[in-house]
């Protein structure tokens, strides 16, 4: 039920190409959300950010989240986004993006619903957060 309503509040904050003000999330959503082909969105994710700057966070338990993080900062650089998926399966999952979103280190962080994206590139000067819209 949990993840019905977090739907529901995702689709009400998700913005379109129009809503954001960022040139980067603008040419993300032209080059992997509005992507028609076949491709799976993980598959987008990995081709658009190259596949050597793509970490995922694999852990399914959201109270290990912040430790499993930990050991991805280990093999993060500047252009490395980890990938965070269901983000909004229950409570606990959100709680734990939300956590994660909010590390000092992260300077953006993108909110797709089935997945969430942190990155830190140092051309990002001010912390953002986008709830994007995605077709599901």
């Amino acid at each position: 039920m949990y993840s019905i309503l977090a739907y529901f509040r995702y689709r009400k904050l998700a913005k379109a190409r129009h809503g954001v003000h960022s040139p980067f999330v603008y040419r993300f959503i032209e080059k992997v959300l509005r992507d028609r082909s076949p491709k799976s969105l993980l598959d987008k994710l990995v081709e658009f950010f190259d596949e050597d700057n793509v970490l995922i966070l694999e852990e399914k338990y959201p109270g290990r989240w912040i430790d499993a993080y930990g050991t991805l900062l280990r093999k993060m650089r500047s252009s490395t986004v980890i990938i965070v998926p269901k983000i909004h399966k229950s409570k606990y999952h959100t709680e734990g993006w939300d956590k994660l979103r909010n590390r000092s280190e992260v300077k953006m962080s993108i909110d797709l619903y089935k997945y969430g994206l942190l990155l830190y590139r140092d051309e990002f000067k001010e912390k953002k957060h986008f709830v994007l819209k995605y077709p599901y």
